[in-house]
């Protein structure tokens, strides 16, 4: 173990007790060091129930036979930078988060890393950190949160209130309403329950094999979420005594798996801004754009989420999320490829229990897809020279075209 470098007697014995004066036990420093890279605030409500995740990790990770340690992370919220300097700063947190990560990694030789995060930026810088260190580690999302009340023919989500905020300037709702809309929009913490960037991360760490399968797309409010923390706390034990690093799952193969998923459910323009960043501290030489080019002709376009339909993440999530996608999509996917289970994908697609009946106005397969291409393109040509990135998914086929 690398803890054994700092905590192994008698050289070993001014950090063993560093330790003790914080209750630590000889048992607890006879086990794998765990670090659990903690990014709950109460600034960002994806994040808010992380104190309560990490509780149930912290219980998997001693009944796996590890010793959880645990620090924070900062965790910035797009939504609220929105608008104004702050947004100035939120790309570059992402590179603050892989940095910390590793500094606590390496100062204190922990065996491995578990990781809680739910956001935008959070989510990849995380992810990177696992790349960079190639140590044994496991993403856990917080979980999307709830939809909303219902308003103009849909659940709502908080973007909802941009469209409200038009109708009340043009006399099409009332003060009240609109206020109302404003209390109820959001009624759970979570990842903002629209297939933004912060979901489809989360989705997309699923994808490369870091995320226990299922769990994506668990709601933040529901027990299943505490369950998978528990579950993840056990396996990073499991794969730490395997000494299975992050790098032996963050392959070539596993990129491309989460490009063609990517394409497959229509995921945010985001993902072709944070998969470089992993494959490059992974040091994979893939080009993303290349492969969501490449790929975008022969991965249909198989789960419609908002803002591509009515549907949010919690009915993505009873549809079946990553694991029916990934199932339907197996023919066309690395199925070898190792996961977070010690599994590989296959194996994972063979035995992963579904608990609710499939909806096939969420998620099809690829016999009759929404589309027989991606829900992402990458467009050339005059207009975008260095190429650009667009959602065909979420743009009616009528104003694809224009002059």
């Amino acid at each position: 173990m690398r803890s054994a470098k700092i905590l192994a007697r008698p050289d070993g014995m001014f950090c063993r007790g560093l330790f003790k004066s914080m209750g630590y036990s000889d048992d607890d420093l006879s086990r794998p060091l765990i670090g659990i890279a903690n990014s709950w605030t109460n600034l960002v409500p994806g994040h808010l129930n992380l104190r309560q995740v990490a509780e149930s990790v912290k219980e998997g990770i001693y009944r796996g036979g590890g010793t959880p340690v645990e620090f924070g992370v900062i965790a910035a919220c797009d939504g609220i930078a929105n608008g104004h300097e702050g947004m100035r700063y939120i790309l570059p947190s992402r590179e603050l988060i892989c940095h910390s990560i590793e500094v606590m990694a390496q100062a204190h030789k922990l065996d491995a890393l578990v990781l809680l995060g739910s956001c935008d930026k959070i989510v990849p810088g995380m992810l990177m950190a696992a790349a960079r260190l190639d140590m044994p580690a496991i993403f856990v999302p917080g979980g999307p949160m709830l939809g909303g009340i219902e308003f103009d023919g849909r659940k709502t989500d908080l973007t909802s209130l941009d469209e409200a905020r038009a109708m009340l300037s043009s006399g099409k709702i009332s003060e009240d309403e609109f206020y109302a809309l404003e209390d109820l929009c959001g009624p759970s913490c979570g990842s903002c329950s629209f297939f933004g960037t912060a979901n489809t991360m989360c989705c997309l760490a699923e994808a490369l094999g870091m995320t226990l399968p299922g769990g994506a797309l668990i709601p933040a409010v529901h027990p299943d979420r505490m369950r998978l923390a528990q579950a993840s706390g056990r396996a990073i034990c499991e794969m730490t005594r395997c000494e299975v690093g992050a790098r032996k799952i963050l392959s070539q193969q596993f990129l491309e798996n989460a490009v063609k998923v990517c394409l497959a459910i229509g995921g945010s323009t985001n993902a072709v801004l944070h998969l470089p960043a992993i494959a490059c501290e992974a040091e994979v030489e893939v080009d993303i754009i290349e492969a969501f080019s490449r790929f975008n002709k022969t991965t249909p376009y198989i789960a419609k989420v908002n803002p591509a339909s009515q549907w949010d993440m919690e009915d993505f999530w009873k549809a079946g999320g990553i694991p029916r996608v990934m199932a339907h999509m197996q023919p066309l996917l690395n199925a070898q490829a190792l996961t977070c289970t010690m599994k590989t994908v296959a194996e994972n697609i063979a035995v992963y229990r579904y608990r609710f009946p499939e909806n096939p106005e969420v998620i099809r397969t690829l016999a009759q897809p929404f589309s027989a291409t991606g829900g992402l393109a990458v467009l050339r040509g005059n207009l975008a020279p260095d190429t650009a990135i667009s959602k065909p998914g979420a743009i009616d086929p009528s104003i694809r075209r224009f002059t």
